[in-house]
């Protein structure tokens, strides 16, 4: 398997997408409770720290309805709880990853990041061709936006210890369909790992000692650009 680093164009061109990680989905007792939800925000948070140091661009999604239900669409329908409504504190997201003033934060009614947003305009205006997906739910908001965001032809890139789905089996399953079905799709087995990549495409010719020390991997490591299974 070709490493990823070897992918991409230029060092510049990665954006760090945080989707979803609102109360209604992280808390222990929220409508639709993500398995591991809370397990992923410190590496979230780590990875987001480490991104904006580096000025790679960070890029929030947040899921709100309306609380007329009028934005739900088919959700509703097929058994889905009521979450994330305007007003309510489950729409918020955590304070744990609350955005900082340099970040986006971008509002959708639907699952993929994508759908009824402006967020391909913002990224073609940021020149980004590279999005590292993180949050939740796997097999949920994190999938459909991977989906769309290969359709546009965004490389995708999917680290599987910062993301979390809506139960243990649903999160394999779509770990599996995101490394294979859509074929760009990255995962690593190891959070470092992102670390690692945002470190060597912002500073590909930096000599500097701190860069070094920050791009070489953990002993034994081999999960760089390996798919899930």
């Amino acid at each position: 398997m070709q490493s990823p680093f070897t992918t991409v164009k230029a060092p510049h061109n990665i954006a760090l997408v945080v989707i979803d990680m609102q109360h209604d989905f992280v808390d222990d007792d929220a409508p639709i409770a993500c398995k591991g939800a809370s397990t992923i925000v410190a590496l979230i948070h780590e990875v987001a720290g480490l991104a904006r140091t580096l000025g790679i661009p960070v890029i929030y999604t947040r899921e709100s309805h309306r609380k007329q239900k009028v934005d739900f669409g088919l959700e509703l329908e097929y058994g889905e709880t009521e979450h994330c409504v305007e007003g309510t504190p489950g729409v918020e997201i955590i304070d744990e990853l609350r955005p900082h003033e340099s970040d986006y934060v971008l509002v959708k009614r639907r699952y993929s990041g994508f759908f009824a947003t402006d967020l391909d305009l913002l990224l073609k205006g940021l020149g980004v061709d590279t999005l590292v997906l993180t949050g939740v739910a796997t097999d949920v908001c994190v999938r459909a936006t991977a989906q769309d965001a290969l359709q546009l032809d965004y490389r995708v890139w999917v680290p599987r210890e910062c993301v979390a789905g809506t139960n243990e089996a649903r999160h394999l399953a779509a770990l599996e369909n995101i490394g294979y079905v859509l074929g760009g799709s990255y995962l690593w087995t190891r959070s470092c790992n992102i670390c690692v990549t945002a470190v060597w495409y912002r500073h590909e010719h930096s000599a500097g000692s701190q860069t070094a020390a920050l791009c070489r991997l953990p002993p034994g490591d081999s999960s760089v650009g390996r798919r899930a299974g």
